[in-house]
């Protein structure tokens, strides 16, 4: 994707982002994470909604773009559990972005740790928006 998008420095990018993710930095970055990301904005610019340009800045000038798209959790007592919602992280599954895992979708799977499993969603988040999610 980066060779495509133009990064004619796309192999040492790629490289720190690796070594981002191996050595820790002032956010976790995780190769699942890097890869989920670089997927969705694969997806994006297929689907015309950004341009591979756009992607390219995104991520050469905020590599922290492409981190932190695992779901972790932050507080639980009792059946209530909160969790850290990514920015651009589906909730709810929509036609529009087919290949991205809502949350629901995940809460239902079975990669799931055994007290989040079968928890619901409690309230939204816009797609573009990173917070607390209050499971339940």
């Amino acid at each position: 994707a980066l060779h495509r998008w133009g990064a004619s420095a796309h192999v040492e990018l790629a490289a720190d982002l690796r070594n981002r993710s191996s050595t820790g930095s002032d956010q976790e970055v995780d190769s699942e994470d890097i890869r989920a990301r670089l997927a969705q904005m694969e997806f994006l610019e297929e689907t015309g909604w950004l341009a591979g340009a756009d992607c390219l800045r995104m991520v050469t000038s905020f590599p922290d773009c492409l981190a932190s798209y695992g779901i972790t959790e932050v507080w639980r007592q009792g059946e209530l559990v909160v969790v850290n919602k990514p920015f651009n992280r589906l909730i709810y599954p929509k036609k529009r972005l087919p290949r991205d895992v809502s949350i629901a979708e995940w809460l239902a799977g079975d990669a799931v740790p055994g007290p989040l499993r079968g928890a619901r969603p409690c309230h939204r988040l816009d797609y573009g928006t990173s917070g607390a999610l209050l499971l339940a």
